[in-house]
């Protein structure tokens, strides 16, 4: 028997309406996911980005590379992408990367006012970066700097430390 329009029961206009809207729905909450996902990746490029100058210099070190002035120096942009990066990270995550930023940069000693990252600027940019510091063991002798082996474990020592805490802050921007 052919259906005709009068015959249509209210059970299947109910259902070809709730199957519409659930489509649309399904349909409009993918795409906002699939923006936050794009817009995350987006940020967390720009956040490596800021970083790929300070990792080539890391890993092309040598015993005369001063660290401590290279972070420095890239201190403001590290902290800018930092910040940015934190909109798009969970409750966690930004607590997690706040605690592993100050293993990166020290940024806090007895009796520092707290702004949320440490003491003024001031005062932090000498002592931010000193356990990159490897300077011991350089000894002058006959008029010439000579490395020691005491320098040589102090550099690797550096060196690594550098190494684990840019892998660790970098591991919040891995796309998704």
């Amino acid at each position: 028997m052919p259906i005709e329009p009068g015959n249509l029961s209210l059970g299947v206009l109910a259902g070809g309406l709730i199957g519409a809207f659930a489509s649309h729905y399904l349909t409009k909450s993918r795409s906002s996911e699939d923006r936050k996902i794009s817009d995350f990746n987006k940020a967390a490029a720009e956040f490596r980005c800021a970083f790929t100058d300070e990792q080539r210099l890391v890993a092309e070190s040598t015993t005369e590379t001063d660290f401590e002035k290279i972070f420095n120096e890239a201190y403001i942009r590290h902290f800018n992408a930092l910040i940015r990066l934190q909109a798009y990270l969970r409750e966690n995550d930004r607590i997690e990367i706040e605690k592993i930023w100050k293993e990166h940069c020290i940024d806090y000693f007895s009796g520092a006012e707290d702004n949320g990252f440490g003491p003024p600027k001031d005062i932090n940019e000498s002592i931010r970066f000193m356990h990159y510091e490897h300077k011991q063991g350089i000894e002058k002798r006959d008029g010439e700097l000579h490395i020691t082996e005491e320098h040589g474990v102090a550099f690797k020592r550096a060196k690594q430390l550098a190494t684990d805490n840019l892998d660790k802050i970098l591991s919040f921007a891995k796309f998704k």
